[in-house]
């Protein structure tokens, strides 16, 4: 039979070190880790998205490959089973198969939740999770909904943001670039556009993350407006290591401060109830 190579495209960085230690499956109160890919397939990653759900490919490279039959669960009281209708890690080709939710995504490094691999599993490939049109996942809870708004606000480098002419009400609609300090939203623009004119009249305006099946909609205020010659050391280095963009390297730009006082989340219908996760600038729990 032809012998086919595989060439990990990275490796798990995670508090487990034991297998012994490991849960058995992921939700089964897996920790969170870091998927650390190679440089040079990182541009593979480069769409990913934080609360997106990803499928983990990885060799379970301390699986014994020579077992056909295991008792499921390593439970003695349950009869042996073949091992192609369990779950076990020990089997010819040990291949692991993990549905994760991405957390943050760091260039060539993906922060996912719920990952029973050990450290320095080796990482065979990552997909995304397809589901038919019209099929849901599972429903988010409201404190679920906040955790993944809060990673995707951590995670995400840029928003959509909407703010109106103060005259004609004409809308304008603009990606910038952002850092979330835990309670605030840092913007970027020159001077001139329509989206700093817009809010120097009118400091409300309106932000979205994520795609059309994962969205995050903000409604909130400019509280603060600085210079980019004047932005503090601290400030203008963190925005600048999130973003890539440094706008204290460019004329006439400036920071904008944003309080939200409103957020929704919400991925399909079935999350259209309770899908408010802030009002007037308070979380709800």
């Amino acid at each position: 039979m032809t012998r086919y190579d595989l060439d990990p495209v990275g490796v798990v960085a995670s508090p487990l070190t034991d297998r012994a230690d490991a849960p058995k499956q992921g939700h089964e109160g897996a920790p969170d880790a870091w998927i650390v890919l190679r440089p040079e397939v990182a541009d593979g990653a480069r769409e990913l998205t934080v609360g997106a759900e990803l499928l983990v490919f990885t060799w379970l490279h301390q699986s014994a490959r020579d077992v056909l039959r295991v008792h499921p669960r390593s439970d003695a009281t349950v009869p042996e089973r073949g091992v192609f209708d369990t779950r076990s890690p020990d089997r010819p080709n040990p291949i692991g198969l993990h549905q994760v939710r991405i957390l943050a995504v760091d260039g060539a490094r993906i922060e996912v939740a719920g990952l029973e691999a050990i450290d320095g599993t080796p990482v065979l490939d990552l997909k995304p999770v397809l589901r038919a049109p019209g099929v849901a996942g599972p429903t988010r809870d409201r404190p679920q909904r906040v955790r993944d708004t809060l990673a995707r606000l951590r995670g995400d480098v840029d928003a959509w943001v909407a703010t109106a002419d103060p005259d004609t009400g004409t809308p304008h609609l603009v990606p910038l670039s952002m850092l979330w300090d835990d309670e605030t939203l840092w913007f970027a623009t020159a001077t001139a556009t329509p989206t700093a004119r817009n809010l120097r009249a009118n400091p409300r305006l309106r932000v979205g993350l994520g795609h059309t099946r994962d969205v995050v909609l903000m409604a909130g205020t400019v509280v603060r407006t600085v210079a980019a010659a004047e932005v503090d050391d601290d400030l203008g280095d963190r925005f600048a290591r999130a973003t890539g963009f440094d706008p204290r390297e460019l004329r006439d730009y400036v920071y904008l401060a944003v309080r939200p006082d409103r957020v929704q989340a919400w991925r399909e219908e079935d999350e259209l109830a309770g899908r408010d996760l802030m009002r007037d600038g308070t979380w709800l729990t």
